[in-house]
């Protein structure tokens, strides 16, 4: 009762807990979802959310059931109901919230209930990504360590990686028309970010309070600018001929010189594991055209957002 139950964990815990008894806890009840019906379902729980904090909540009893949904004694139809309304309600909804891991896992467990057949097909993807990029990386770190004109640039590397979800390799399958997940050409993907130090102007160097010699100033960021470009270019070279890999046809983007219309720049490099015939795109960028990507209009959320809901 509300009363045990207030005496147990205090009146702030249950009055979150009735407010969360009062969500709407009749959306699964559809086998397929159209985006209008996805945001609409995602707008109606939080116009009905008296405090956000029960969408955290709901997100984390949808999340154990789908965790624990194929031992509940529920008929396939109300299992495969469930799964729909995570894929489509709950991990719009996660993303919107951005719990980004919380959105991977209810698209990844509801699409194991939904399409099991093609979910083993995008795991065995990733066991051979994860096994690329080891290869990768120690490849990777071998020509930043050893090559004579990177080693003398002054210059840090930084080399991240991700493995795309299970779901979002069957998305990229399905929006490219491929025969198989593991033909998807950034299942792995490397990004190695280039860090060059700024030169110090004369002003700077005296720590004088004088006026700054803008041109001066001007050269100095236009010098830093171009060494930070020809620093990548040299890397892509490199990479394309890394052992036991092989550039793909037509695999090189040049979103330097051909900036996108948001100004995201990068260098785009996609290669291929000979041995396991796992494709991975490899972005090779400055730390300025980075923070660019991450925190401007280039910024990934956003692109994404537009990508896989455009219908709404």
């Amino acid at each position: 009762s509300i009363a045990l139950l207030s005496d147990k964990f205090g009146q702030e815990v249950t009055q979150l807990a009735e407010k969360y008894t009062r969500l709407p806890r009749f959306l699964a009840q559809k086998t397929e979802y159209t985006p209008w019906q996805s945001e609409n379902q995602v707008q109606m729980l939080v116009l009905q959310a008296e405090d956000y904090s029960v969408l955290y909540i709901r997100l984390a009893d949808r999340l154990h059931t789908l965790r624990v949904l194929r031992k509940l004694p529920l008929e396939d139809e109300e299992q495969l109901k469930i799964a729909q309304e995570a894929l489509f309600v709950y991990a719009p909804l996660a993303h919107k919230m951005g719990v980004m891991k919380v959105k991977g896992e209810l698209e990844d467990l509801s699409f194991k209930v939904l399409d099991p057949d093609t979910f083993l097909l995008t795991r065995y993807t990733q066991t051979a990504a994860n096994k690329a990029y080891h290869d990768a990386a120690e490849k990777v770190q071998e020509i930043i360590s050893t090559d004579p004109l990177l080693r003398s640039q002054n210059a840090t590397f930084r080399l991240t990686y991700r493995i795309k979800d299970k779901y979002q390799l069957y998305l990229k399958m399905q929006r490219k028309n491929l025969r198989s997940p593991n033909d998807v050409r950034d299942a792995l993907g490397l990004r190695i970010i280039v860090d060059i130090p700024q030169p110090k102007s004369k002003q700077q160097v005296k720590g004088r309070k004088t006026e700054v010699d803008v041109e001066e100033e001007a050269r100095l960021a236009e010098e830093h600018e171009k060494r930070g470009r020809d620093i990548c270019y040299y890397l892509v070279e490199r990479l394309r001929h890394m052992p036991g890999w092989e550039p793909s046809k037509h695999g090189f983007k040049d979103y330097i010189l051909g900036a996108k219309e948001n100004g995201y720049q990068s260098l785009h490099q996609y290669v291929r594991n000979l041995a396991l015939g796992t494709n991975v795109e490899v972005q090779v960028r400055t730390k300025e055209m980075h923070l660019m990507a991450e925190l401007g209009g280039a910024a990934h959320w956003f692109y994404k957002d537009l990508i896989y809901r455009k219908e709404v």
